[in-house]
């Protein structure tokens, strides 16, 4: 995770990534940012992967951390998947 993330947010959201990383290994990646979270993923499958990850991270934050996930500020840019 790079150094952008406050405290708080990074202690949160640890168990969070630490999960996603275990589940889908190297071909996700995950940034934390001051109030920001980023999603990404590459190779086969990948855009299920950030979907799935993006549905877990919103439950969490939702039902364990009684947090709001944003919706004016949740995006998908799919780029290319290899076939």
């Amino acid at each position: 995770m790079p150094a952008f993330a406050t405290s708080e947010l990074r202690i949160l959201l640890t168990p969070l990534v630490t999960h996603a990383y275990h589940r889908f290994g190297w071909a996700l990646c995950i940034q934390l940012y001051i109030d920001d979270m980023s999603i990404t993923a590459c190779g086969k499958g990948a855009v299920a992967i950030v979907a799935t990850v993006t549905n877990f991270t919103r439950t969490i934050l939702e039902k364990a951390y009684h947090l709001e996930m944003s919706a004016k500020k949740l995006s998908l840019i799919h780029i290319s998947e290899p076939t």
